[in-house]
């Protein structure tokens, strides 16, 4: 497994980030991001939508599980939060096994409560605060099997280039 940390400064940058990765994700990649409350996972969604070119309005599927939106790529966002006090029965009628198909791309905000489901070759990124007294940077972890997910090591060369390039 392979582990890249980002920092972004502001949530501007966390939604191009999103975006430079959503713009090479191909179908059948999973994303599932790990972070408290108000740390940007929402946003991160957004701007992956924005890169696969969804004219939507993405906003976080809380009380509907899962939302699929039509853009470039067919895309699933699962926000699994509501999960927790399910037994796996329940959790299975849901149909969160359609976003797993090789069609679509899927982003899944709040992983821990359906991570058996979850494929093996999901890239797990967790979000937090770089610095605690800053309200904007996040710290954007990602682990991953290179091998399988060399198009994320390209887009995040792409925005450490791009980011750089701006200054």
């Amino acid at each position: 497994m392979k582990t890249i940390s980002i920092t972004t400064n502001s949530p501007r940058q966390t939604f191009s980030l999103a975006q430079t990765i959503g713009k090479l994700m191909p179908r059948g990649s999973v994303i599932a991001a790990y972070g408290g409350l108000g740390m940007g996972k929402t946003l991160f969604a957004q701007g992956l939508a924005k890169g696969l070119n969804i004219k939507e309005n993405v906003v976080s599927p809380t009380f509907i599980f899962f939302c699929d939106y039509q853009g470039d790529k067919p895309f699933c966002h699962i926000d699994a939060y509501r999960t927790e006090d399910l037994e796996r029965e329940d959790i299975e009628q849901i149909g969160f096994g359609e976003c797993f198909t090789k069609q679509k791309v899927t982003f899944i905000e709040w992983p821990l409560f359906i991570e058996y489901l979850l494929p093996v070759d999901t890239i797990k990124m967790t979000i937090s605060r770089e610095d605690e007294s800053d309200e904007q940077s996040r710290r954007l972890q990602f682990r991953f099997d290179e091998r399988q997910n060399q198009w994320l090591v390209t887009a995040l060369e792409q925005y450490l280039a791009a980011k750089e390039n701006s200054k």
